[in-house]
């Protein structure tokens, strides 16, 4: 009988040793962070307008082709971002629109009067990325 409660007595010390490892690892180990998006911020410098046309006729329906690419600094694309188009002259439609999943906007310019317009990209309100020149003529 002996040798049953020595084994006995065995079995339930590395019963509590294991539990007791467990318990230790479980309320003493730092917690583990999940992976989560965080809320990036359009870079000045990595997000970018391109045109497809430096220049245009001021007949109205001639359209300049935009796109704009919302980066962080990190070169990541940012979805979900509201983005508008600043000018000095002529019309860009639609007015505002969000960046999608890749972080792109696109968006049509036209000219009605002879000059060159200066475009640029607002992103949450903040002026990000480079200037573009279409010269209407």
């Amino acid at each position: 009988m002996d040798k049953v409660d020595n084994k006995l007595m065995g079995l339930v010390v590395v019963f509590f040793l294991v539990f007791g490892l467990f318990a230790a690892n479980v309320l003493f180990a730092p917690q583990i962070k999940q992976i989560r998006a965080r809320n990036a911020i359009p870079s000045a410098t990595k997000s970018a307008l391109f045109s497809d046309v430096r220049t245009l006729t001021t007949n109205g329906t001639d359209k300049a082709t935009l796109s704009v690419f919302i980066r962080a600094d990190d070169e990541r694309a940012i979805a979900n971002v509201p983005v508008k188009i600043t000018t000095s002259l002529g019309t860009v439609i639609p007015t505002e629109t969000t960046s999608n999943e890749n972080g792109i906007s696109s968006f049509f310019f036209t000219c009605t009067s002879p000059g060159t317009a200066q475009l640029g990209i607002l992103a949450n309100g903040q002026a990000v990325g480079n200037q573009v020149s279409v010269v209407c003529q």
